[in-house]
């Protein structure tokens, strides 16, 4: 792959990530990235100015919904684990009755 096929695909793999709201989509869009990015920084693959800058502005943006998606990922952590103390908290230690109610001693 020359090295503007690897700018091209790298970019299309960020292009495709970004948009959609299926986390599973757009982490699996960023590992696809990986092998491009690492041969663009192996074969010292040479950036214009205005290349730099578009990566580096779609770069902070998935920083920036990798951040959002981190926060709502501990809320959601956070509200299982109240759930689960809630649960432990009310839950019976004996949940049958004592065994005298199934006996009948008047017979």
């Amino acid at each position: 792959m020359d090295a503007e096929d690897l700018k091209l695909s790298f970019m299309k793999l960020t292009d495709r990530a970004m948009p959609g709201k299926d986390i599973d989509k757009f982490i699996e869009y960023l590992l696809e990235r990986e092998p491009y990015a690492m041969d663009l920084i192996n074969h010292r693959i040479e950036l214009t100015d205005d290349e730099i800058k578009d990566f580096l502005s779609k770069e902070k943006k998935i920083l920036e919904r990798l951040k959002q998606e981190r926060t709502k990922l501990l809320q959601e952590m956070e509200r299982l684990a109240k759930n689960r103390k809630a649960s432990k908290a009310y839950s019976p230690k004996f949940p049958f009755p004592p065994m005298p109610v199934f006996l009948d001693k008047s017979e």
